[in-house]
């Protein structure tokens, strides 16, 4: 049973610290990390987030960039039910958004 200073972690299933840093997401997916994101899991989001990034040449200053970058943590961290879906990945994407 988690206590209010833990958080039984969506991504992993353990219970763990809360996120003490910067959530930079809109809600609900804000409010949703914070309640349901372990920080280990966290961490491991912000690395994959960097390359998430990279790969798709996201400009976070357009909104589909946002977006695609929204659906991907609350993938990566299994905070929808939809189970299955994976993003579309590589150079068509990056082409999709404009990034190539």
């Amino acid at each position: 049973m988690s206590t209010p200073e833990n958080v039984t972690c969506a991504c992993c299933g353990k219970e763990e610290a809360p996120i003490t840093g910067r959530v930079p997401f809109a809600e609900p997916t804000r409010g949703e990390v914070l309640k349901r994101v372990g920080a280990t899991c966290w961490q491991s989001w912000l690395e994959a987030q960097l390359k998430i990034i990279n790969e798709y040449r996201l400009n976070l200053a357009e909104a589909s960039s946002r977006e695609l970058l929204d659906q991907a943590c609350r993938q990566f961290c299994k905070l929808d039910e939809t189970e299955g879906e994976s993003l579309a990945t590589g150079p068509d994407k990056a082409r999709e958004l404009g990034n190539l």
